[in-house]
């Protein structure tokens, strides 16, 4: 018997599990692959999120990380620059994602890698009962934060008609540490930015159809994402790391649901927004604080589940449900070329324009 089980080992499994296993609870992390793995990410996460980190066990400041402050914001036509007053720092999901592993079996979480979740059931004492293809377990409680896929019989939100996917490199080029472009093309946008060991981080999504009418990623690139000269100019200048990018497919954003039978969902799994209107990463780690709180409280007084998942519920919306929503309002812009040329022009003119909508990406340092 657990007393938490995170479905999903990814950054807000892995944040919440750490200092919930460091307060003295017995918990597990179920994921379905090995660390350390890639996964499709933009790789920026907003310093908000550094001192929790910290507070993990990252050692950030020991690890010389590029600094960023500077957002350069591309279509065709169109360059606006703004400085980032909070700004962040580029570091790898392969990286993150396995020093957090690593953290938390120093800390005592049990980490089930290789393992797929299959179902969960209600037992009589209204604990879990959880399935997987290596066994089963059981839990108090249960906390789904399998990411944007859904899992086993997880609760599967409905979808939106447009769907989107996303496609990964990293490469080496010269371009500047201290730097994010976000480059616009029609139907999507391309992000980059340095990561660790001199690496860059070149990460795009556009919707689902682009794909099917290119047939592949390289017609696609040069049809669509090349008409912007300067993706153009990234990627012959830029020394390609992999031979294959990593992909994900199937991306919906907006809320979805924070608890479904008795399991609590964060991450992703409860909400997800668009890379360009807000920090996704940063978003993860600020659900896992809340939540760690909320579940250290819950086991000291010994609480009901429904109690907890009420205050779980009314915090979430507090905190992250009108960011999620100016997320879904921005994004057709950057879908859009022609907004977006128009609506650059406008952020270069407009410098209080330019501060409200970067603060609108970033959060309060926690």
């Amino acid at each position: 018997m657990y007393d938490v089980i995170c479905i999903g080992g990814g950054l807000a499994g892995l944040s919440l599990s750490i200092p919930l296993a460091k307060a003295g609870l017995k918990v597990a992390v179920i994921e379905k692959k090995s660390y350390p793995f890639h996964k499709v990410c933009g790789e920026y996460i907003s310093l908000e999120s550094w001192n929790f980190l910290n507070r993990l066990g990252l050692e950030l400041d020991k690890a010389d990380l590029p600094i960023i402050k500077v957002l350069n914001l591309t279509t065709d036509k169109t360059i606006a620059k703004a400085p980032l007053p909070l700004g962040g720092f580029g570091l790898s999901r392969y990286q993150l994602d396995h020093q957090l592993y690593q953290i938390a079996i120093e800390n005592g979480v049990e980490v089930m890698t290789h393992t797929t979740f299959k179902k969960h059931e209600n037992a009589d004492d209204g604990s879990k009962i959880i399935t997987t293809d290596k066994g089963i377990c059981q839990t108090k409680i249960l906390i789904a934060s399998n990411g944007k896929i859904t899992a086993g019989n997880l609760f599967n939100a409905q979808k939106e008609q447009i769907n989107y996917f996303a496609v990964k490199y990293h490469v080496k080029n010269s371009l500047p540490k201290d730097l994010i472009s976000l480059h616009v093309f029609e139907g999507g946008y391309l992000g980059t930015n340095a990561i660790e060991n001199n690496h860059a981080c070149i990460c795009y999504m556009t919707n689902s159809e682009q794909l099917k009418q290119h047939k592949s990623l390289e017609q696609l690139q040069e049809n669509i994402l090349f008409r912007n000269k300067n993706i153009k100019s990234l990627f012959e200048q830029s020394e390609f790391v992999w031979q294959q990018p990593v992909t994900i497919s199937n991306i919906y954003f907006g809320k979805r649901v924070l608890h479904h039978d008795g399991v609590i969902y964060m991450g992703d799994s409860a909400g997800a927004i668009p890379p360009l209107a807000g920090n996704g990463m940063s978003l993860a780690f600020r659900t896992a604080n809340l939540l760690t709180q909320l579940l250290i409280s819950h086991f000291e007084n010994k609480g009901e589940t429904k109690h907890l998942i009420s205050k779980y519920e009314k915090e979430w919306n507090q905190n992250f449900a009108g960011r999620i929503k100016k997320g879904k309002l921005l994004q057709p812009l950057f879908l859009n070329e022609n907004l977006s040329n128009t609506a650059f022009r406008i952020f270069n003119w407009a410098k209080p324009l330019q501060s409200w909508l970067i603060r609108q990406t970033h959060g309060t340092k926690f």
